[in-house]
């Protein structure tokens, strides 16, 4: 319709990495187009909202353009509320943006400095070798196959849907702490201590996760059903974050210790320490 043109209106070339990689790369889009795709891409909103937005915004550029070429505003007048949609994407991509870039914060023990021996790793002031909290972290997971049905089926008209479904988790934030500390074990016949590393904390937490159904003939429902449980889905997959990250880290941790099992003046040279600073770890039972 010969209204998209960079410099002309609203439209510019975007710098998102996602746009240059795609098929809408070198194509002028409007600032509030950018704007919708950048929330569609840090999972802000779905698929039907950012088709709704660029129908919106492509429909109110036919319009702005008719108007121009016939000298008259008539053909504005179709969606009257599309500019103040336009504020509120915008303003809604600003605190998205603000709020979008990961933050990571990582204390490993400088026991290698030289320069600096007042920060030496001093267990018996604290045993943390290993302190990592990373904040702001989104995933998700789309068009994964699924099916729903009773545990127990009673009749052969119980409902079963199967179909794909998207998960998009928001905000997730990972906190854990890794302590070194000794313990007494039986070594050749008798009774030594070595050094292990244990993990102290685990923390995980989720701002949200959202569900979404697909290709079941009935998603209308079921979204509808799935999104009055969106506390309880967020805290099921909170649990099973935090058991799955805890298994993997212990499991390192074990490979670790075996290691260190055998070569513990490795690991108390490399800490810059002795076996008598390490506080031994008392099992409570």
């Amino acid at each position: 319709h010969g209204c998209w043109q960079v410099g002309g209106g609203n439209f510019v070339r975007s710098d998102s990495p996602y746009i240059a990689a795609s098929s809408l790369k070198d194509l002028p889009l409007s600032e509030v187009l950018i704007c919708a795709i950048d929330l569609w891409e840090n999972l802000e909103i779905d698929d039907d909202e950012l088709l709704e937005i660029a129908i919106r915004d492509v429909s109110h550029q036919i319009q702005k353009k008719k108007s121009l070429v016939e000298d008259e505003l008539i053909g504005i007048s179709h969606d009257k509320n599309w500019p103040e949609e336009c504020k509120k994407i915008q303003s809604r991509h600003k605190k998205c943006t603000e709020r979008s870039s990961m933050s990571l914060d990582l204390d490993i023990c400088n026991s290698f400095s030289k320069e600096y021996p007042i920060d030496r790793f001093d267990p018996k002031k604290d045993p943390t070798v290993l302190y990592l909290v990373m904040n702001q972290l989104t995933c998700a997971l789309d068009d994964f196959t699924y099916r729903v049905e009773p545990s127990k089926r009673i009749t052969m008209f119980d409902p079963v849907f199967e179909g794909v479904g998207t998960l998009s988790i928001k905000n997730a934030s990972i906190k854990l702490k890794i302590d070194c500390r000794k313990e007494r074990i039986k070594k050749f016949g008798g009774e030594v201590t070595v050094p292990v590393l244990q993990l102290q904390e685990l923390d995980v937490g989720l701002e949200q996760v959202k569900f979404r159904f697909k290709e079941t003939g009935a998603d209308w429902l079921l979204n509808k059903i799935v999104s009055n449980f969106t506390k309880g889905i967020t805290q099921l997959v909170r649990d099973n974050m935090m058991e799955q990250i805890s298994l993997s880290i212990n499991d390192v941790l074990e490979h670790l210790n075996s290691y260190i099992e055998v070569n513990p003046d490795i690991m108390l040279k490399i800490l810059g320490i002795s076996i008598d600073d390490l506080e031994e770890n008392i099992a409570w039972v």
